[in-house]
């Protein structure tokens, strides 16, 4: 509340700043929206609907829609972008002979800044609208291109579907030749593979392969058995297997056994003839030709091994059955390693054939796949062409129109908006206006109230004594009216401006309380150390020190202390005016320089306070107030008086509230705001903070209501508390 109060003062200093600022925009904008040309809006809607048709264009043959190639656009962005081309607008311009204020065509440029197309959210429902100063125009405007619009969206898809057409009837004999070739292709190849069903060749395949490994283990465990019972028999005939084989051939038997008779009777021929004999001779010619019969038949070594064995010995019965017993035995064991070795080379056969199957598999899947994509290919595009030539000869595009543009009511314009542009000039006024307040603000170095001084001085305030002619100005009564109460201030808070001396002549007013609580303060504040002189200044001149130090006097005296004041500021001195004293050839000059004494330059103004003026102006008042003599003077005064006041020059002009600083217990600052301003101020404290000075607080003079949000209550209450009272004037 307390920032609120702070600008709405700030905004009353500058109140004809806000003003002229604030009506020059509010009524600029009055004339604006009464004579500005009023600009109507009509509008539309369209509805982007999905086509039903299989395939409608290229794109569509190919697999479906074309998707957008953006990440951020949309398919209904894109008709927004058609329905804004230069091609559309262009149309409309030349079918409804829009023509501008000069009576040329109107340009495109100039027509897109008036239309506007926009999708409403979460629908492919599209809001055409268009302004124009001509509400009638604009109406007809949006409906042509309503039109115009679904004229080129029909000639669009009959031009995409003729295309579509067109490239599936060229298209089809290719594809068509592509799928007879990979009909052949694979039909070659299981041809040459030698292929009905793979998968089922290979399940086959390896229920076989585990049938010959069990067929080949049951073979080999047979051969072994039986290569051990052909060894055993061949250890008892001792012959080995050839051998076996011809003894047990009956023709070799019929030789060996003619041989065998033939030896026996040549044996007993040549008992009765000579070897020379005709029938020894006989005998051994039948033995040669049977021994090259058997050797033509076993060969001449195994013949002599046959001979020699049957010579040997007498092959009887049981012999013979263990020889074609070891013969069958090998007769099987040749068996069983002849179906080893098939066994083993099916096995084989099989394995390279299992092998390859994989490589196979792949080729077929290859040309099945190439087989299948083709197919499917020239399916689609039978089915597709059908489709396209069904769409080629249809009428209704992708769009209808929901809700056709109206002619807007002659009061509906969208610009300029009488209320809207009025509260916006209302609203930019004020932020004008309160920017050139701010920007006065920070130019003007003036302190204009209590906050500010707190913020700049860092002393404690000993008293705020308001304004002695504001009360009975209008402010007053403003701030008043401003109350619960609709009261005036009572009159007794209403100073005279005949008389400075408010303590003397009014003495229950709210002004001379406020000198009692400065007085009252001022004791409080050096209570371990009596006030015997007390320098009274300012930061520059009319910040009203004079008055302040006089009226501090009077209530000094009303508390029948002994006060003595004396007016120290020999430049431009003020007390003798307040006083209303007739002369001032008399005066602390005139002491200082021993043209008199201190008792002779005292004019008395009451019982209990004196006064000391500064006398005629000296050439070089910074000597007197150096000299011992001022500083004897002050003295000698404290032993006589109760409290002693100086009334110094202001800081910034002269170097004397400094010098007299030293003298007195303390300064005392007077400061008024909408006078003393920022730097001279801080100039002020800097030059007190140097020279060390014992700064006893500040007196803020002059108080407004505008000065501080609470001065009124100061008014008002302190004068209701007092009551009414005449002032000099009334008197």
């Amino acid at each position: 509340m307390d920032e609120i109060q702070k600008y709405l003062q700030i905004a009353y200093r500058r109140k004809w700043w806000v003003i002229a600022v604030f009506g020059s925009v509010v009524t600029s904008s009055i004339v604006y929206v009464t004579l500005a040309t009023p600009i109507y809006e009509a509008s539309g809607q369209l509805l982007l609907k999905r086509s039903n048709q299989a395939a409608t264009s290229i794109g569509d043959v190919l697999g479906g829609q074309l998707e957008s190639l953006g990440s951020g656009s949309s398919p209904v962005r894109n008709e927004i972008e058609v329905i804004q081309s230069e091609p559309v607008g262009q149309k409309v311009i030349n079918e409804l002979n829009l023509k501008d204020k000069e009576g040329k065509k109107v340009e495109h440029v100039n027509f897109a800044k008036g239309l506007s197309v926009a999708n409403s959210p979460k629908t492919d429902v599209l809001n055409i609208t268009f302004r124009n100063t001509d509400r009638v125009k604009a109406a007809a405007i949006v409906n042509k291109l309503f039109d115009i619009y679904i004229e080129n969206d029909i000639s669009n898809n009959r031009q995409e579907s003729q295309a579509a057409r067109i490239f599936i009837e060229n298209q089809l004999p290719k594809v068509e030749e592509t799928v007879k070739k990979a009909e052949l292709s694979l039909r070659q190849f299981k041809e040459s593979n030698q292929i009905i069903d793979l998968p089922t060749e290979a399940a086959s395949s390896v229920s076989i392969l585990d049938t010959l490994g069990s067929q080949i283990s049951a073979t080999k465990s047979e051969i072994s058995s039986i290569t051990v019972q052909s060894q055993s028999l061949q250890q008892s005939i001792g012959m080995d297997s050839e051998s076996a084989f011809l003894w047990g051939s009956p023709s070799i038997q019929q030789v060996l056994g003619e041989l065998q008779q033939v030896g026996q009777k040549i044996a007993v021929e040549r008992t009765r003839y000579q070897d020379a004999s005709p029938v020894i001779l006989d005998l051994k010619q039948k033995q040669l030709s049977l021994s090259n019969l058997l050797e033509q038949r076993v060969g001449q070594e195994m013949a002599v091994k046959l001979q020699g064995r049957a010579q040997a010995s007498q092959i009887n019965v049981s012999q013979q059955d263990l020889v074609n017993q070891f013969v069958k035995l090998e007769t099987e064991r040749l068996g069983l390693n002849a179906r080893l070795a098939s066994l083993s080379q099916i096995l084989l056969t099989y394995q390279d054939r299992t092998a390859i199957l994989p490589k196979l598999e792949q080729q077929q899947r290859v040309l099945e796949r190439e087989l299948k994509v083709a197919q499917s290919t020239y399916e689609i595009l039978l089915t597709r062409l059908q489709s396209v030539r069904i769409a080629e000869n249809q009428t209704i595009g992708n769009v209808r129109v929901i809700a056709p543009a109206l002619i807007p009511d002659a009061n509906d314009r969208v610009f300029p908006k009488k209320t809207t542009t009025v509260a916006g000039a209302i609203i930019l006024g004020a932020v004008l206006a309160g920017i050139l307040v701010a920007i006065l603000e920070s130019l003007d170095r003036r302190i204009r109230t209590i906050d500010e001084i707190k913020d700049l001085a860092g002393y404690p305030i000993l008293g705020i004594i308001p304004d002695f002619n504001h009360t009975s100005s209008r402010k007053s009564n403003y701030y008043a009216r401003s109350r619960k109460s609709s009261a005036e201030l009572p009159s007794s808070a209403i100073a005279t401006t005949a008389s400075q001396l408010i303590v003397r002549d009014a003495p229950r007013s709210p002004i001379t309380e406020a000198f009692r609580i400065l007085q009252t303060n001022l004791q409080f504040s050096n209570s371990d150390n009596k006030l015997k002189v007390i320098v009274v200044t300012s930061s520059v001149p009319q910040e009203g020190k004079s008055t302040t130090a006089a009226n501090l006097a009077l209530t000094m005296a009303d508390l029948g202390k002994r006060v003595l004041l004396i007016d120290v500021d020999m430049r431009k001195p003020s007390q003798q005016k307040v006083w209303k004293v007739e002369s001032n050839k008399i005066g602390l000059s005139n002491v200082l320089t021993n043209q008199t004494t201190l008792s002779e330059a005292i004019q008395p103004q009451g019982e209990y306070i004196d006064l000391v003026t500064s006398g005629p102006i000296p050439p070089n008042p910074v000597t007197l107030i150096q000299s011992k003599r001022m500083a004897d003077l002050v003295e000698m005064a404290t032993h006589e008086y109760d409290l002693v006041i100086l009334d110094s020059p202001p800081v910034t002009v002269a170097a004397d509230a400094s010098i007299l600083g030293k003298i007195g217990n303390g300064i005392l600052l007077v400061v008024r705001p909408e006078v003393a301003d920022s730097g001279s101020f801080s100039y002020t404290k800097r030059i007190l903070e140097q020279s060390e000075q014992n700064v006893l607080g500040l007196v803020i003079n002059g108080v407004t209501p505008e000065n501080n949000s609470y001065s009124y209550n100061y008014y008002y209450y302190m004068s209701s508390y007092y009551g009414e009272e005449k002032s000099p004037v009334e008197k």
